[in-house]
Protein backbone atom coordinates (compact mmCIF):
# COMPACT_ATOMS: atom_id res chain seq x y z
CA UNK A 1 0.00 0.00 0.00
CA UNK A 2 1.76 3.28 -1.38
CA UNK A 3 1.19 6.53 1.46
CA UNK A 4 -0.80 8.29 -1.86
CA UNK A 5 -3.53 6.02 -1.15
CA UNK A 6 -3.45 6.38 2.10
CA UNK A 7 -3.55 10.27 1.78
CA UNK A 8 -6.17 10.16 -0.80
CA UNK A 9 -8.63 7.65 1.31
CA UNK A 10 -7.79 10.60 4.33
CA UNK A 11 -9.15 13.25 1.62
CA UNK A 12 -12.02 11.06 0.42
CA UNK A 13 -13.01 10.62 4.42
CA UNK A 14 -12.54 14.19 4.72
CA UNK A 15 -14.94 15.30 2.37
CA UNK A 16 -16.79 12.00 3.30
CA UNK A 17 -20.22 13.90 4.19
CA UNK A 18 -19.75 16.66 1.79
CA UNK A 19 -19.66 14.62 -1.81
CA UNK A 20 -22.33 15.74 -4.27
CA UNK A 21 -23.93 12.75 -6.54
CA UNK A 22 -21.57 12.96 -8.80
CA UNK A 23 -18.61 12.64 -6.32
CA UNK A 24 -20.27 9.88 -4.45
CA UNK A 25 -20.28 8.06 -7.71
CA UNK A 26 -16.54 8.59 -8.57
CA UNK A 27 -15.92 7.29 -4.76
CA UNK A 28 -17.10 4.18 -5.60
CA UNK A 29 -15.30 3.80 -9.12
CA UNK A 30 -12.37 4.84 -6.57
CA UNK A 31 -12.55 1.92 -4.20
CA UNK A 32 -12.45 -0.84 -6.89
CA UNK A 33 -8.78 -0.53 -7.20
CA UNK A 34 -7.58 -2.91 -4.95
CA UNK A 35 -5.03 -0.78 -3.09
CA UNK A 36 -7.48 2.28 -2.77
CA UNK A 37 -9.64 -0.10 -1.09
CA UNK A 38 -7.27 -1.72 1.22
CA UNK A 39 -5.60 2.15 1.91
CA UNK A 40 -9.39 3.57 2.95
CA UNK A 41 -10.39 0.50 4.99
CA UNK A 42 -6.96 1.22 7.19
CA UNK A 43 -8.32 5.00 7.89
CA UNK A 44 -11.88 3.57 8.29
CA UNK A 45 -10.59 1.06 11.11
CA UNK A 46 -8.43 3.42 12.82
CA UNK A 47 -10.97 5.91 13.51
CA UNK A 48 -13.96 4.20 13.54
CA UNK A 49 -16.07 2.75 10.78
CA UNK A 50 -19.69 2.24 11.61
CA UNK A 51 -20.26 5.89 10.27
CA UNK A 52 -18.11 5.61 7.09
CA UNK A 53 -19.97 2.00 6.03
CA UNK A 54 -23.26 3.42 6.12
CA UNK A 55 -22.16 6.39 4.06
CA UNK A 56 -20.36 4.13 1.48
CA UNK A 57 -23.87 1.54 1.53
CA UNK A 58 -26.27 4.58 1.18
CA UNK A 59 -24.10 6.03 -2.13
CA UNK A 60 -23.85 2.65 -3.42
CA UNK A 61 -27.87 2.50 -3.17
CA UNK A 62 -28.01 5.74 -4.74
CA UNK A 63 -25.38 4.77 -7.52
CA UNK A 64 -27.31 1.80 -8.58
CA UNK A 65 -30.55 3.68 -8.42
CA UNK A 66 -29.16 5.93 -10.65
CA UNK A 67 -26.89 4.00 -13.39
CA UNK A 68 -29.25 4.42 -15.91
CA UNK A 69 -29.23 8.46 -15.81
CA UNK A 70 -26.07 9.21 -14.66
CA UNK A 71 -22.50 8.86 -16.84
CA UNK A 72 -19.79 7.73 -14.00
CA UNK A 73 -16.32 9.96 -14.77
CA UNK A 74 -13.32 7.79 -15.64
CA UNK A 75 -11.26 10.60 -14.37
CA UNK A 76 -10.56 10.46 -10.20
CA UNK A 77 -11.32 12.97 -8.42
CA UNK A 78 -9.49 13.57 -5.39
CA UNK A 79 -9.40 16.69 -3.07
CA UNK A 80 -6.00 18.61 -2.31
CA UNK A 81 -3.68 16.66 -0.44
CA UNK A 82 -2.95 20.35 1.55
CA UNK A 83 -6.20 20.73 2.61
CA UNK A 84 -7.06 16.70 2.98
CA UNK A 85 -4.60 15.61 5.27
CA UNK A 86 -4.65 18.93 7.34
CA UNK A 87 -8.11 18.98 7.78
CA UNK A 88 -8.83 14.88 8.09
CA UNK A 89 -8.36 14.48 11.46
CA UNK A 90 -11.20 17.41 12.64
CA UNK A 91 -13.44 15.60 10.28
CA UNK A 92 -12.34 12.49 11.79
CA UNK A 93 -13.83 13.87 15.04
CA UNK A 94 -17.48 13.78 14.05
CA UNK A 95 -17.19 10.33 12.84
CA UNK A 96 -18.45 7.77 15.60
CA UNK A 97 -16.47 5.48 16.62
CA UNK A 98 -18.15 1.59 18.03
CA UNK A 99 -19.88 1.80 21.14
CA UNK A 100 -18.92 5.51 21.56
CA UNK A 101 -21.80 7.98 22.02
CA UNK A 102 -22.12 11.54 20.29
CA UNK A 103 -20.60 13.30 23.04
CA UNK A 104 -17.41 11.95 23.37
CA UNK A 105 -17.05 13.02 20.08
CA UNK A 106 -16.15 16.33 21.05
CA UNK A 107 -11.68 16.48 20.72
CA UNK A 108 -10.61 19.96 20.07
CA UNK A 109 -7.06 19.28 20.99
CA UNK A 110 -6.31 16.51 18.91
CA UNK A 111 -4.21 16.98 15.69
CA UNK A 112 -2.78 14.87 13.00
CA UNK A 113 0.61 15.74 10.84
CA UNK A 114 2.92 13.50 8.07
CA UNK A 115 6.27 12.37 8.86
CA UNK A 116 7.52 11.51 4.95
CA UNK A 117 10.95 11.04 4.84
CA UNK A 118 12.53 8.66 3.28
CA UNK A 119 14.87 8.29 6.53
CA UNK A 120 13.27 8.89 9.20
CA UNK A 121 14.88 10.94 12.30
CA UNK A 122 12.24 12.38 14.63
CA UNK A 123 10.99 13.36 18.10
CA UNK A 124 7.14 13.63 17.98
CA UNK A 125 5.45 14.93 21.25
CA UNK A 126 2.65 16.51 22.97
CA UNK A 127 1.65 18.95 25.11
CA UNK A 128 -0.89 18.67 28.21
CA UNK A 129 -3.90 18.33 27.38
CA UNK A 130 -3.12 17.46 23.48
CA UNK A 131 -3.76 14.24 21.73
CA UNK A 132 -2.10 14.01 18.39
CA UNK A 133 -1.64 11.71 15.29
CA UNK A 134 1.34 11.19 12.96
CA UNK A 135 1.64 9.34 9.90
CA UNK A 136 5.00 7.92 9.76
CA UNK A 137 6.79 7.10 6.46
CA UNK A 138 6.36 3.28 6.42
CA UNK A 139 2.96 4.02 6.84
CA UNK A 140 2.45 3.35 10.57
CA UNK A 141 0.55 5.31 12.93
CA UNK A 142 0.78 6.67 15.95
CA UNK A 143 -1.63 8.04 18.42
CA UNK A 144 -0.06 9.98 21.34
CA UNK A 145 -1.74 10.93 24.31
CA UNK A 146 -1.22 13.91 26.08
CA UNK A 147 2.13 15.05 27.64
CA UNK A 148 3.83 11.47 25.26
CA UNK A 149 7.26 11.85 24.33
CA UNK A 150 8.70 9.50 21.57
CA UNK A 151 11.87 9.54 18.76
CA UNK A 152 11.53 7.98 15.62
CA UNK A 153 14.55 6.44 14.12
CA UNK A 154 13.95 4.56 10.58
CA UNK A 155 16.51 3.19 8.10
CA UNK A 156 16.42 1.12 5.08
CA UNK A 157 16.81 -2.13 7.38
CA UNK A 158 15.07 -1.53 10.31
CA UNK A 159 12.47 0.78 11.98
CA UNK A 160 13.06 1.81 15.67
CA UNK A 161 10.98 4.00 18.73
CA UNK A 162 12.53 5.38 21.61
CA UNK A 163 9.66 5.65 23.88
CA UNK A 164 10.50 8.61 26.74
CA UNK A 165 6.90 9.10 28.46
CA UNK A 166 3.56 8.92 28.62
CA UNK A 167 1.21 6.70 26.43
CA UNK A 168 0.84 5.67 22.47
CA UNK A 169 -1.27 3.71 20.43
CA UNK A 170 0.96 2.01 17.56
CA UNK A 171 -1.00 1.08 14.07
CA UNK A 172 2.22 -0.46 12.68
CA UNK A 173 2.73 -1.28 9.27
CA UNK A 174 3.29 -4.43 7.76
CA UNK A 175 6.76 -5.05 6.81
CA UNK A 176 8.61 -8.10 7.46
CA UNK A 177 11.87 -7.08 6.59
CA UNK A 178 12.12 -4.49 8.89
CA UNK A 179 10.63 -5.11 12.98
CA UNK A 180 9.75 -2.31 14.54
CA UNK A 181 11.12 -1.83 17.72
CA UNK A 182 10.08 0.53 20.83
CA UNK A 183 12.91 0.70 23.57
CA UNK A 184 11.64 2.20 27.13
CA UNK A 185 14.28 1.86 30.12
CA UNK A 186 12.06 -0.89 31.43
CA UNK A 187 11.13 -3.33 28.41
CA UNK A 188 11.74 -3.92 24.40
CA UNK A 189 8.57 -4.30 22.52
CA UNK A 190 9.22 -6.10 18.96
CA UNK A 191 6.32 -6.52 16.07
CA UNK A 192 5.82 -6.87 12.42
CA UNK A 193 2.29 -5.19 11.80
CA UNK A 194 -0.15 -5.09 14.56
CA UNK A 195 -2.05 -2.33 16.33
CA UNK A 196 -0.84 -1.88 20.31
CA UNK A 197 -1.20 0.27 23.12
CA UNK A 198 2.15 1.37 24.97
CA UNK A 199 1.94 3.36 28.70
CA UNK A 200 5.17 4.19 30.56
CA UNK A 201 5.09 5.88 33.65
CA UNK A 202 7.93 5.88 36.86
CA UNK A 203 6.67 3.14 37.71
CA UNK A 204 6.20 0.64 34.85
CA UNK A 205 5.19 0.12 31.41
CA UNK A 206 2.04 -1.15 30.26
CA UNK A 207 1.63 -3.18 27.07
CA UNK A 208 -1.95 -3.79 25.80
CA UNK A 209 -2.42 -5.67 22.32
CA UNK A 210 -5.64 -5.04 20.43
CA UNK A 211 -4.11 -7.07 16.90
CA UNK A 212 -1.54 -9.21 15.87
CA UNK A 213 1.14 -10.40 18.13
CA UNK A 214 3.87 -8.86 20.23
CA UNK A 215 6.82 -9.57 22.11
CA UNK A 216 7.86 -8.01 25.09
CA UNK A 217 11.34 -8.26 26.83
CA UNK A 218 12.80 -7.74 30.37
CA UNK A 219 15.03 -10.23 31.83
CA UNK A 220 12.52 -12.67 30.04
CA UNK A 221 10.75 -12.45 26.31
CA UNK A 222 7.19 -13.28 26.14
CA UNK A 223 4.68 -13.42 23.49
CA UNK A 224 1.04 -11.10 23.78
CA UNK A 225 -2.11 -11.63 21.38
CA UNK A 226 -5.12 -9.77 22.10
CA UNK A 227 -6.81 -8.94 24.42
CA UNK A 228 -3.75 -9.57 26.75
CA UNK A 229 -1.92 -7.05 28.52
CA UNK A 230 1.88 -7.23 30.16
CA UNK A 231 2.95 -4.71 32.77
CA UNK A 232 7.11 -4.44 32.70
CA UNK A 233 8.19 -3.65 36.03
CA UNK A 234 12.06 -3.83 36.70
CA UNK A 235 12.66 -7.53 35.06
CA UNK A 236 9.42 -8.66 35.94
CA UNK A 237 6.82 -9.12 33.63
CA UNK A 238 2.81 -9.86 35.00
CA UNK A 239 1.13 -10.98 32.32
CA UNK A 240 -2.89 -10.80 32.16
CA UNK A 241 -5.70 -12.54 29.82
CA UNK A 242 -9.08 -12.41 29.01
CA UNK A 243 -9.00 -8.60 28.72
CA UNK A 244 -12.63 -6.92 27.91
CA UNK A 245 -11.03 -4.26 25.58
CA UNK A 246 -12.79 -1.91 22.96
CA UNK A 247 -12.15 -1.37 19.71
CA UNK A 248 -9.81 1.47 20.58
CA UNK A 249 -8.35 2.22 24.22
CA UNK A 250 -11.08 5.18 25.60
CA UNK A 251 -8.32 7.67 25.82
CA UNK A 252 -8.44 8.15 22.05
CA UNK A 253 -11.69 9.08 22.57
CA UNK A 254 -10.88 11.57 25.05
CA UNK A 255 -12.59 9.67 28.55
CA UNK A 256 -10.87 6.85 30.91
CA UNK A 257 -13.27 3.77 32.36
CA UNK A 258 -11.86 2.95 35.43
CA UNK A 259 -13.38 -0.29 36.92
CA UNK A 260 -12.93 -0.83 41.08
CA UNK A 261 -9.64 0.97 41.05
CA UNK A 262 -7.58 3.60 43.04
CA UNK A 263 -8.53 7.06 42.85
CA UNK A 264 -4.40 7.74 42.28
CA UNK A 265 -4.87 6.00 38.63
CA UNK A 266 -7.27 8.64 37.74
CA UNK A 267 -4.99 11.48 39.02
CA UNK A 268 -1.88 10.36 37.31
CA UNK A 269 -4.14 10.53 33.97
CA UNK A 270 -5.39 13.82 34.74
CA UNK A 271 -2.52 15.07 35.33
CA UNK A 272 -1.35 14.63 31.58
CA UNK A 273 -4.46 16.91 31.14
CA UNK A 274 -3.35 20.00 33.59
CA UNK A 275 -1.21 22.59 33.75
CA UNK A 276 -1.82 22.94 37.49
CA UNK A 277 -0.15 20.55 39.86
CA UNK A 278 -2.93 17.89 40.97
CA UNK A 279 -2.06 17.91 45.20
CA UNK A 280 -3.99 14.73 46.79
CA UNK A 281 -3.98 13.86 50.88
CA UNK A 282 -2.58 10.88 51.55
CA UNK A 283 -5.65 9.16 52.69
CA UNK A 284 -7.58 9.78 49.34
CA UNK A 285 -5.32 8.15 47.25
CA UNK A 286 -6.03 4.58 47.69
CA UNK A 287 -9.92 5.13 47.63
CA UNK A 288 -10.97 2.71 45.23
CA UNK A 289 -13.89 4.18 42.22
CA UNK A 290 -15.03 3.27 39.27
CA UNK A 291 -16.69 5.65 36.62
CA UNK A 292 -16.27 7.04 33.15
CA UNK A 293 -13.97 10.27 33.14
CA UNK A 294 -13.60 13.05 30.49
CA UNK A 295 -9.45 13.72 30.40
CA UNK A 296 -10.10 17.47 29.12
CA UNK A 297 -11.74 18.54 31.57
CA UNK A 298 -9.59 17.48 34.42
CA UNK A 299 -11.10 20.03 37.01
CA UNK A 300 -14.90 18.93 36.38
CA UNK A 301 -13.66 15.00 36.53
CA UNK A 302 -12.02 15.53 39.96
CA UNK A 303 -15.17 17.45 41.14
CA UNK A 304 -17.24 14.63 40.04
CA UNK A 305 -15.64 12.20 42.61
CA UNK A 306 -14.99 15.00 45.04
CA UNK A 307 -19.05 14.98 45.43
CA UNK A 308 -19.30 11.35 45.59
CA UNK A 309 -17.40 10.87 48.47
CA UNK A 310 -17.88 14.57 50.12
CA UNK A 311 -14.38 16.31 49.48
CA UNK A 312 -13.66 19.03 49.14
CA UNK A 313 -11.78 20.61 46.05
CA UNK A 314 -10.11 23.96 45.87
CA UNK A 315 -7.51 25.49 43.31
CA UNK A 316 -5.20 27.95 43.17
CA UNK A 317 -2.44 29.69 40.49
CA UNK A 318 -0.12 26.83 40.16
CA UNK A 319 -2.19 24.01 41.92
CA UNK A 320 -5.04 21.81 42.12
CA UNK A 321 -5.90 20.40 46.19
CA UNK A 322 -8.34 17.48 47.06
CA UNK A 323 -8.92 17.06 50.65
CA UNK A 324 -11.11 14.86 52.90
CA UNK A 325 -13.89 17.07 54.22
Amino acid sequence: MKKNNVEEAANWIDKLHELNNVEKQELIVWLQDRDNKIAFDKMAKIFGDDEIKAALHSYSNESNSNKNKNKIKSNIYSFPVKVGLAACFAAFAIISYVSITPEQLNLPNQSISVLNTTEQSKTVNSQLGERISTLLQDGSFVHLNADSDIDVLFKSKSRHVVFNRGQVFFDVAKDSERPFLIESNQATIKVLGTSFDVEKNHENTVVTVYEGKVSVTAGKTVTLIPPQQAIVKGNEIIVKNNLKLNQLPAWRTGWIELNQQPFSILIDKLQSYSAKKIIISNQLDKTIISGRFKLDTPYESIQLVAATYDWSVSEDDTHIYIQSS
